[in-house]
């Protein structure tokens, strides 16, 4: 069962400027996700539908007023080109650093015994405009775009970073998401008074989105 899925641009020293992305200076522009499933055979089955869409971080640079939204936004990557076939998402000029966008399915999706989720990321932008480094998963989760903030997907890609590469300030956006975290928990009943107090907050996490 797969309702949604989250597609990290991560940074690599290989790539301009440390990427994502592979123009020079490491930006990408995806301009559309699209989904199908593949059965084991290789036949193409049905063709996955994305209605919501959220990103980390949408680009504001060189968006006029003939872009929708004045923005470079997670949106223009499910709107089958609807709009301008070369807009999509792109995090100019926050190059270098990780980003996720997280797409959620019109409906959950069952894969029949031995089929698999096939991901198509298109670029019509421009030929360098390509994603250098990236990774996609999947989740279960029932109303999984509805539920998720842009909080959620920043932390999710800080903690994606090795420990010993964050930030000051990446350690404390995680030290903060696990204090909040552990709080709903102590709401919830998951965690007593006593544990939270003696948690230390800066010990090893891995929050993730799915």
């Amino acid at each position: 069962r797969i309702t949604g899925i989250r597609l990290e641009a991560l940074p690599d020293p290989s790539l301009p400027l440390g990427g994502p992305g592979r123009a020079p200076n490491g930006n990408f522009v995806i301009t559309e996700v699209k989904g199908q499933v593949i059965h084991q055979d290789g036949t193409r089955g049905r063709t996955v539908k994305f209605t919501h869409a959220a990103a980390s971080f949408e680009q504001t640079m060189f968006a006029g007023d003939d872009i929708p939204g004045k923005r470079w936004g997670a949106l223009h990557t499910i709107d089958n080109d609807a709009n301008l076939p070369y807009l999509g998402w792109g995090i100019l000029p926050d190059v270098g650093k990780a980003h996720a966008m997280v797409l959620g399915l019109s409906e959950p999706l069952t894969l029949p015994a031995g089929a698999m989720l096939r991901v198509i990321i298109e670029n019509n932008h421009s030929t360098d405009h390509n994603i250098g480094c990236f990774r996609i998963s999947t989740t279960a989760a029932p109303d999984y775009i509805r539920t998720i903030t842009k909080t959620d997907l920043a932390v999710a890609s800080i903690a994606a970073i090795d420990a010993g590469k964050r930030t000051p300030e990446q350690v404390k956006q995680l030290d903060d998401a696990l204090l909040q975290a552990r709080l709903k928990w102590l709401v919830s009943g998951m965690m007593s008074q006593q544990d939270v107090l003696n948690a230390d907050a800066s010990s090893k996490c891995c929050l993730a989105v799915s």
